[in-house]
């Protein structure tokens, strides 16, 4: 069909039209390639980027065969470039090594004595070259020629140094791609007894940035474990199967807040209430709106939500929420949450515009959402919260007090929903986002096995 154009343009028009269609499409496939790195940078996903990349090389075949219907200097050297940024990208280099893993899987244990295995190498190795073969171009110019030559010499080079470099930097590399992988998989604790072993003075400023934000994510999972395991509560409230404590933290003017209930629900749809941010208000006393910033990944999402209190300015709290999966810890699935507001380094890492806003800021210093399933369809629910709505000129008993009936009203909304959850407003986004509620049940279906 395009060769058809093609001629139907040069009798009709001048060569430069031609030129101009074949140019658009160079632009087009070069903000393709873009794409794919930017969404494999932000949501570190390796088999969507996969699939994308898969797509990308067959229209980059296409592509070349047109150009060299045309023998255009031109474009062959821009498609050239385009190949050499390829096989030199750290993150086409990344997604297929991730692949490679997914395509022979070992178990943690088996760590050091694979990476130390001159045969696993070299069939890693192959499998990435393999890959970026399918995007090598017959294009036969001598810039095409000069690429082509400086692929061979990049293959040769990665496999040496694969073979030569020391155990302990292929073991580094090994282990941070699977922790980064579990991290994923929302597998903090596992991620985490992984990353002790990596040698970090051997990571680039990407890498040692991902290490570290999975050990600040599991120190923080364990300073809010400790909330819900701390003394000194005072009973407030005992009610329908709901029971509300509170406590008063020293050296603050802040309150904590404990909730504990059990009660019959399906846990995937428990977690569909925590999880689409949009419909917060119709749950969470004193919300008037929530809104989804970004999602870094299935299991991860930086919020806004704005609450309204009689008599005083709006609060707005900015936060990243984060899904836990401990089933194979202790049974347990967490939801954890913190302002990111005053994290720069977070933003600036996950390249996050935060939304300008006059409100005054709500600072929470943790919150933690603890569902232990009973059965599939019957869980215990722990959740311990504090923050700073930044009310010094309100008594403490007072603020106390507000923040008791905010506890209670949230939980005996939560199990009105999800008694009547089909008749419910999350009920159409529980089917639309079919695939991510599925991948939850599986992991429920998983563990009552």
């Amino acid at each position: 069909m395009f060769r058809q154009t093609i001629s139907s343009i040069q009798d009709d028009t001048p060569c430069e039209d031609v030129n101009k269609s074949i140019s658009d499409q160079i632009v087009l496939l070069q903000k393709e390639y873009q794409h794919i790195e930017a969404e494999y940078i932000q949501y570190r996903s390796p088999y969507d980027s996969y699939n994308s990349f898969k797509l990308f090389k067959n229209k980059l075949k296409s592509l070349s065969n047109k150009i060299i219907a045309e023998n255009n200097e031109i474009f062959t050297n821009q498609l050239a470039d385009m190949q050499e940024r390829m096989v030199t990208s750290p993150y086409i280099q990344d997604i297929l090594s991730i692949i490679f893993e997914d395509k022979h899987p070992y178990r943690t244990q088996q760590v050091k004595s694979i990476i130390n295995t001159q045969y696993t190498r070299s069939h890693k190795v192959s499998f990435i070259e393999q890959e970026i073969e399918h995007i090598k171009m017959s294009i036969k110019s001598e810039q095409q020629l000069e690429i082509q030559e400086n692929f061979q010499e990049f293959s040769e080079k990665n496999e040496k140094t694969q073979i030569q470099v020391d155990s302990v930097k292929l073991q580094n590399q090994q282990i941070f791609l699977k922790a980064k992988q579990l991290r994923y998989e929302s597998k903090i604790d596992e991620a985490y007894q992984l990353i002790k072993d990596i040698d970090r003075a051997e990571l680039n400023e990407q890498e040692f940035y991902e290490v570290d934000e999975i050990d600040n994510a599991y120190k923080f999972l364990m300073k809010n474990l400790e909330q819900l395991e701390s003394t000194g509560w005072i009973t407030d409230k005992v009610a329908k199967g709901i029971s509300i404590k509170y406590k008063f933290p020293p050296g603050t003017s802040t309150v904590s807040l404990m909730m504990e209930t059990e009660l019959e629900a399906d846990i995937t749809k428990l977690m569909a209430l925590i999880s689409e941010v949009d419909l917060f208000p119709r749950y969470v006393p004193f919300c008037f709106s929530a809104n989804l910033i970004q999602q870094i990944s299935w299991t991860q999402k930086v919020c806004t939500s704005q609450l309204y209190f009689p008599f005083i300015s709006n609060r707005e709290t900015i936060f990243i929420g984060e899904g836990i999966d401990r089933l194979s810890v202790n049974g347990t699935i967490v939801f954890l949450c913190r302002s990111i507001d005053k994290d720069l380094a977070f933003q600036k890492h996950h390249n996050i515009q935060l939304p300008k806003s006059k409100n005054v800021s709500l600072h929470l210093n943790y919150y933690i959402f603890e569902i232990t399933p009973i059965s599939k369809t019957r869980c215990k629910i722990r959740s311990v919260n504090n923050s700073d709505p930044q009310l010094s000129f309100v008594p403490q008993s007072i603020a106390a007090y507000i923040a008791r009936k905010f506890a209670f009203t949230l939980f005996e909304k939560m199990i009105n929903y999800l008694n009547n959850f089909e008749q419910s407003p999350w009920f159409p986004l529980y089917q639309k986002n079919h695939e991510f509620y599925s991948w939850l049940q599986q992991k429920i279906d998983n563990y009552f096995k």
